[in-house]
């Protein structure tokens, strides 16, 4: 998934632009903050550069000194920094090497505990390395939401929140690259859990089950989902896959997590198709089968898995994989970015505005650039959205503007809809 993901990140760990305030701030000061960041001995108060952006305002950067840790911090201010010191947002990137992880994993522990209570107990073995074992329980909380958040790379509906004291915890990662981690107040920041793929169609319990996961309570989350995954409800036979896939169960056991997975592809439910495709490009579980890969992928998208389009486009024809004849990457890539894809949309973007598979369009640019705004939230995407607007709006007229923002109105369909015409699927009706 490394692949047209990257562009998205090295992108975004490029620019060092300001981004709009929230309306609601963070609880801390930045120079608490900042006094967590210096005493965890990866940071100096020397490191940390105040940019006035001539756009938006100040932006706190902190990079400490080249060979001592690949790990930036942007502190964000809040609409009223300049009377309390308070953030609106808190990103981490941490990149490769990870010799330091542990390290760093506990200086982005200690600004979260400043931030939000103590997360609950978390018992997961995480690996037999000592170093891990003896992190503390926030920076084992905070682990297990990283490696749980692999596979989501900036741009992808596959990133992970949880909800603590009504502060979001915003996790994405690129194998084996890099980490984001981002500390926002909460105002529904969507992930793959919620609101979820067709939530509209939830049968009763599985909504609540939903919520449960977002707020890191997952064994109360099971004993919702269990008695209606037993009755192969996709939806939450689909959750169950998801918590065994990551051990939030106090276990990681991925056949089972293939077992819950297999129900919900039965009904062509789109996540579960995807996450078994996902486990076979990771390596894991029972499908762990070249000749499998790409063929799990196909279904994927073709039961409306952007993310699954997205990595076609970026993957040449060979044994396993041919695009269809009469369908382009570009086309693949349009496809993703009409039913929802963040990544692909900030791509098409950049198409129209290169004429990279596409004829030149400054208009189209800046309507999927608007679009692409539009569905961004906090995390990696926020700045790199946010200046791919304002630099493809730049020498349009108040005409082509307001083409564009009429044009960004019609350009995002959705996936296709679920369940296909004609599956009985269990609980979804009356």
């Amino acid at each position: 998934m490394a692949g047209p993901a990257m562009g998205v990140v090295l992108a975004c760990l490029m620019l060092v632009v300001p981004v709009a305030t929230r309306a609601d701030s963070l609880s801390v000061d930045r120079s608490a903050v900042v006094d967590e960041l210096v005493a965890s001995d990866l940071f100096v108060s020397g490191d940390f550069e105040l940019i006035d952006d001539p756009y938006i305002g100040p932006l706190e950067v902190g990079r400490p000194a080249e060979g001592k840790s690949a790990v930036s911090v942007l502190l964000i201010p809040g609409d009223d920094a300049a009377e309390t010191g308070q953030l609106s947002q808190i990103q981490f990137i941490l990149a490769a090497p990870f010799g330091d992880l542990v390290t760093r994993v506990e200086m982005v522990a200690g600004v979260l505990d400043e931030v939000i209570g103590p997360p609950p107990v978390f018992t997961e073995p995480l690996s037999e390395d000592p170093a891990l074992a003896s992190m503390s329980p926030t920076a084992k909380w905070l682990y297990g939401l990283m490696t749980e958040s692999w596979l989501g790379w900036p741009g992808s509906s596959q990133r992970l929140v949880r909800v603590r004291d009504g502060i979001a915890v915003i996790v994405e990662g690129v194998p084996p690259e890099i980490w984001g981690i981002t500390i926002v107040v909460d105002e529904g920041e969507p992930d793959v859990t919620w609101p979820g793929f067709a939530a509209d169609l939830d049968p009763p319990g599985v909504t609540d089950a939903r919520l449960l996961i977002r707020q890191g309570e997952y064994q109360e989350a099971y004993d919702l989902l269990l008695p209606l995954a037993e009755a192969a409800v996709p939806q939450a036979s689909n959750l169950l896959g998801d918590m065994y896939r990551f051990g939030r169960l106090d276990v990681l056991d991925m056949d089972t997590a293939a077992d819950w997975y297999l129900i919900g592809g039965r009904f062509q439910f789109m996540p579960s198709v995807w996450s078994l495709a996902s486990m076979s490009n990771e390596g894991w579980g029972i499908f762990f089968v070249s000749n499998f890969k790409a063929p799990l992928i196909v279904q994927a998208a073709k039961v409306g898995s952007a993310d699954a389009l997205y990595l076609l486009a970026g993957t040449d024809a060979g044994v396993n994989y041919v695009r269809p004849e009469g369908v382009s990457a570009t086309d693949q890539i349009t496809g993703a970015a009409r039913w929802g894809l963040l990544g692909a949309q900030q791509d098409m973007a950049m198409r129209y505005a290169t004429a990279n598979g596409v004829d030149g369009d400054a208009v189209e640019a800046y309507a999927w650039a608007l679009v692409a705004l539009a569905n961004t939230d906090p995390g990696l995407d926020y700045i790199r959205s946010h200046q791919l607007e304002q630099d493809l709006r730049k020498g349009l007229s108040d005409e082509d503007v307001a083409a564009a923002q009429a044009r960004s109105q019609e350009l995002v369909t959705g996936p296709p809809p679920w369940p296909p015409a004609g599956m009985d699927v269990p609980a979804l009706q009356d």
